[in-house]
């Protein structure tokens, strides 16, 4: 199964991104698993705030952890009139050493698996 969903992002509120997950059976990842890749793992909590869904994920980065928050809008609405309900560092929507490839490259030691 594919899922797609538009996300709208507050730092770049005329854009929008697609986000694709795949959720795959026993067979088709075995397959997919042969391939050479890198592994960042995390846990995923989900909070919702004024029925806005928030989740963060913390990722373990030994001695240290990350913790990364992602907000999905339906509307341009929405993601103009959302304030943070917890405390941020700073807006990393677009900063590609955030992206999931460039932190599980740099996090796992850049050994391919």
């Amino acid at each position: 199964m594919i899922e797609n969903s538009s996300i709208l992002s507050p730092s770049c509120p005329r854009r929008t991104s697609l986000i694709n997950t795949l959720y795959l059976q026993k067979a088709a990842f075995d397959k997919l698993n042969i391939l050479k890749g890198f592994i960042v793992e995390k846990i995923r909590y989900i909070i919702i705030v004024n029925q806005i869904r928030i989740a963060i994920d913390e990722i373990n980065l030994p001695p240290n952890k990350l913790y990364l928050a992602e907000v999905e809008f339906d509307t341009e609405q929405e993601m103009n009139t959302f304030s943070m309900p917890i405390p941020y560092v700073q807006e990393i929507t677009d900063q590609q050493q955030y992206n999931g490839y460039t932190l599980a490259k740099r996090f796992s030691n850049s050994k391919l698996i």
